[in-house]
């Protein structure tokens, strides 16, 4: 079977491609049972979205930035929550999510990750463009992590989605790619490294129109909420110290593996600086050389993912881009590659299902490293343009 038309690498009508897909939703309910029990209302991080919506609208958007003020806005919205939530975004951000301030709480939640959903799953159709059947369709929502990341109201459908569509942009529209890119510095810790490479790679207009779009957002959002670029600034602080003496296994990132194992946040930070510097250089070697479009794509969402230190497990839901430019790329995978493949695709489940409840750990870090492996630079073999999304050229772009 051509790998590009079923991205999970199996017969769509085999008892072993929907024994795997319903273990996945398995796993992905047995999340949110132990998400409740263990963690409190599934709502929480939406509710943070929604006040700061509404916020936006009454004027009061610098008390988002005051953790007490932040918490009492929280409880004023939802009467007995106590959950532990920071403000750290950017004030680009409040401009985005604005329109879910005029809507009640329900409807805006469903208009966030509804949208979001579809725009990730139009997204996987442009780079799938000869999946058959329903197959784009189940490819996403077997993702454990499109249930954690709409269970828990976050938004790493959005970002994923904005990722995927300035990738996939970058030759064919560079001022598309470079707005959708753009738009993702609302998580500038997620833009960065697409920016750095957009920046050496051959085409640039990208980059430029990304930091265009990025400076007038961030400018627009100061000065329509009322936030202070400075107070901003001063909220990373605060930040850096809410991720080091917050550890858990949702944090998936070689920091937090590193804090998990008590390793003190100096040697944490050095180690991490270190993987994020070696990610980017595999990263930008990937797409100086022949490698085709994608191949480079997804290495660049898994170095993405390697590169910050500040990551929590519903951002990996952009493995499932990873995946999908996986299988765009036609190359037939070992059975030892399925195995891994498939770990990275069930993994986000399990850091606060099994490792967060019995053994306080996750392997993310470790999964998404052999994950290099499966983009590997020199492959030429069964590649050609039509395995590229939307007719993009299989040279570095």
């Amino acid at each position: 079977m051509n790998p590009v038309s079923n991205p999970f690498f199996l017969g769509s009508g085999s008892r072993l491609f929907w024994a795997v897909w319903l273990s996945i939703l398995s796993l992905s309910a047995l999340f949110w049972l132990t998400w409740q029990a263990h963690f409190g209302p599934w709502v929480g991080d939406y509710l943070a979205f929604w006040v700061g919506a509404r916020a936006f609208w009454t004027g009061t958007a610098t008390q988002l930035y005051d953790p007490n003020a932040f918490s009492h806005l929280l409880a004023a919205a939802l009467p007995g929550y106590q959950g532990a939530l920071g403000w750290f975004y950017p004030p680009s951000f409040l401009v985005l999510i604005a329109p879910l301030g005029s809507l009640p709480f329900l409807p805006g939640l469903l208009l966030f990750e509804g949208g979001s959903l579809l725009a990730l799953y139009a997204v996987l159709r442009r780079i799938l463009p000869h999946a058959t059947g329903i197959a784009p369709l189940v490819f996403l929502l077997s993702s454990p992590a499109v249930w954690i990341n709409i269970l828990t109201g976050q938004n790493g459908l959005l970002t994923a989605a904005l990722a995927g569509a300035s990738l996939i942009t970058q030759r064919s529209s560079p001022i598309c790619s470079g707005i959708f890119l753009g738009l993702l510095s609302i998580k500038p810790q997620l833009a960065l490294l697409l920016g750095v490479l957009y920046l050496f790679s051959e085409h640039r207009r990208p980059f430029w129109v990304a930091l265009m779009t990025a400076a007038g957002l961030l400018l627009a959002g100061s000065g329509l909420s009322g936030v202070a670029l400075s107070t901003w600034l001063h909220s990373l602080q605060t930040a850096s110290q809410f991720a080091s003496t917050r550890i858990t296994p949702t944090q998936t990132t070689v920091f937090g593996l590193l804090k998990l194992l008590g390793t003190p946040s100096g040697w944490a930070y050095g180690v991490q600086m270190l993987s994020s510097l070696l990610a980017l250089i595999h990263a930008l070697q990937v797409w100086r050389s022949p490698a085709t479009a994608p191949v480079r794509w997804g290495v660049a969402c898994i170095a993405t993912l390697l590169f910050s230190p500040y990551l929590l497990f519903y951002d990996e839901v952009w493995w499932i881009l990873s995946a999908a430019f996986l299988a765009a790329s036609g190359r037939p995978l070992k059975t030892r590659e399925k195995v891994l493949a498939a770990a990275c695709w069930i993994y986000p489940a399990i850091p606060s299902v099994l490792t967060a409840v019995f053994f306080h750990l996750q392997l993310t870090p470790v999964l998404l490293m052999l994950a290099f492996t499966l983009f590997p630079v020199r492959q030429r073999t069964a590649l050609n343009a039509d395995h590229c999304p939307s007719g993009e050229a299989a040279h570095p772009g």
